[in-house]
């Protein structure tokens, strides 16, 4: 038995040291659920029975977890190709040595190229703690160990590309752009957070700048982004995977289709009541992305007429059921794509 779905997102726990006003979690130090050991190493068993390549080990802080090592040393012995997401506040040097010695990478967040704007979102003296994490990465050579993960907000997006190009200068190569999600303590801080359309147009035109800048060396993951940018470039001409190819175990134990949605309707299955290979196999995971893959060949309203359809390709129907509680609607950056596309076409005119 196989899964459609590559990659497995394990929040370990919901406990955090801090407590980031953009968290879709809202994680932080009262977090009171954690996953245990058991579930965890025999959900990364199932997963790779299923066919699965790679397990993200994250939160809140994954670090908080008490056997966050084994585990990512478990991950790592079975071949799966596994990543450790954290803040860095608690990752000490013999962390950061045990991770490189078991083969795991490191995806540290960092959501601003100043100290003011990181910490403003994250907590003070957090620009700091990373860059001593990056310092000692790049001391010892292992800069390719490490992901940069960025969520841009209304009050960073414009540092995403001086961040971009100090990280290249430094010698780190894997930047990832994570969307910021209408969930969780997001939406308490929605006002000042969340990107408008001028914003996304101005992370659109970053993210071009960044991938066809000859003087950078960087591998971009953009999440739902990725496939937009890709026809835009010429660089693919394929849909992309629907549904994102992501199966989400939160710290209650329950099982998403994607780490985008927490709608009930996306529930696979609970690691409490069954194991993961038989949640994997589930004719309902298939069904939703039959149905993703329908919205995409025949995308619905105003998305059927759009001249841009050939490249925006219907956007993400992950993000439109965040946005809607259905996949019959555009996704959040559908007003930008198509302002950003109008001012690329006059350009070339």
């Amino acid at each position: 038995m196989e899964t459609p779905c590559d990659h497995l997102y394990i929040e370990l726990t919901d406990r955090c040291n801090l407590a980031c006003r953009h968290c879709y979690l809202a994680a932080g130090p009262a977090g009171a659920r954690t996953l245990e050991t058991a579930v965890v190493r025999q959900a990364l068993e199932d997963f790779r029975r299923l066919g699965g390549l790679s397990v993200a080990l994250s939160g809140g802080e994954p670090l908080l977890h008490p056997d966050w090592r084994v585990l990512a040393r478990a991950a790592a012995d079975l071949g799966l190709a596994a990543t450790v997401v954290t803040n860095g506040w608690a990752l000490g040097p013999e962390d950061l040595e045990f991770l490189l010695d078991s083969g795991a990478r490191l995806a540290l967040s960092l959501d601003g190229a100043r100290a003011a704007t990181h910490d403003a979102i994250r907590a003070p003296g957090g620009f700091r703690r990373v860059g001593h994490v990056l310092d000692r990465l790049a001391a010892l050579g292992a800069q390719e160990r490490c992901i940069v993960c960025f969520t841009p907000n209304h009050e960073n997006v414009g540092e995403l590309y001086p961040l971009a190009r100090r990280l290249s200068g430094w010698g780190f190569r894997h930047l990832y752009v994570s969307s910021l999600e209408d969930r969780g303590r997001e939406r308490e801080h929605a006002p000042e957070l969340g990107l408008t359309t001028a914003d996304r147009v101005r992370l659109l035109t970053q993210l071009v700048l960044l991938l066809t800048d000859p003087a950078l060396d960087l591998a971009l993951d953009l999440g739902h982004l990725q496939y937009f940018l890709a026809r835009l470039l010429g660089w693919d001409d394929g849909p992309g995977d629907p549904i994102e190819g992501t199966l989400r175990v939160a710290p209650d134990g329950r099982v998403y289709l994607t780490a985008y949605v927490d709608d009930d309707r996306f529930v696979l299955g609970d690691l409490h009541q069954e194991r993961l290979h038989e949640i994997g196999g589930r004719p309902v995971l298939a069904e939703w992305i039959r149905r993703a893959e329908a919205r995409r060949a025949h995308p619905p309203g105003a998305c059927a007429a759009c001249r841009h359809r050939w490249v925006c390709g219907g956007g993400s129907p992950a993000r439109a059921f965040a946005v809607h509680g259905t996949l019959e609607g555009p996704d959040e950056f559908c007003e930008a794509k198509q302002a950003f596309l109008e001012a690329w076409y006059r350009s070339l005119a």
